[in-house]
């Protein structure tokens, strides 16, 4: 409390929708594709990405090797981007074009000239995913984080991600 101040008790967008969005793949994962994925849940990501670094640190095999989804800030927009790191398995990208394919939402692949601040820079093969609005000339942004108007959480947003996380499952 002394360091901080007290907790934002609005966060809907940054941290409740990534943390329900796993949930809801775990929930909605089919019992032959549970042993296709795991599902890992960080902590002190505003703190510096204390969580992902001790365990990409404790898991070198994790890091180097294994594709993390990253679900951030997902519920407020309809702009999705999914960001790829320089070292990611440029393999991944179709898969998950494919997997995240809509006609309701924006879907955009990145995979350089941007980079999103969360815990997927930690790992080789990670993946950031957030979803944001896009001004009247075309740029992407978020605007609620951190404040007390981060209330808008979009069920229709994170059942896009569930749906589209069981099919890059399957493909993987």
């Amino acid at each position: 409390l002394m360091i901080a101040g007290p907790a934002n008790k609005h966060t809907a967008n940054d941290n409740t929708s990534g943390v329900t969005t796993l949930f809801d793949i775990m929930a909605a994962m089919p019992e032959e594709l549970r042993g296709k994925a795991a599902f890992i849940f960080f902590d002190n990501e505003e703190s510096g990405i204390l969580g992902s670094s001790a365990y990409a640190k404790k898991h070198k095999s994790v890091k180097e090797n294994v594709p993390i989804i990253n679900f951030d800030c997902v519920s407020d927009g309809s702009n999705f981007i999914f960001t790829f790191g320089k070292k990611a398995n440029r393999d991944l990208i179709p898969l998950v074009e494919e997997a995240y394919k809509s006609e309701s939402f924006s879907v955009e692949a990145l995979t350089r000239n941007f980079i999103y601040p969360s815990d997927q820079i930690n790992f080789h093969n990670g993946v950031g995913v957030a979803s944001l609005k896009k001004s009247k000339r075309g740029i992407l942004y978020m605007n609620r984080i951190h404040t007390k108007r981060d209330t808008v959480y979009t069920e229709e947003n994170i059942e896009f991600l569930v749906n589209g996380s069981v099919k890059l499952t399957q493909a993987i």
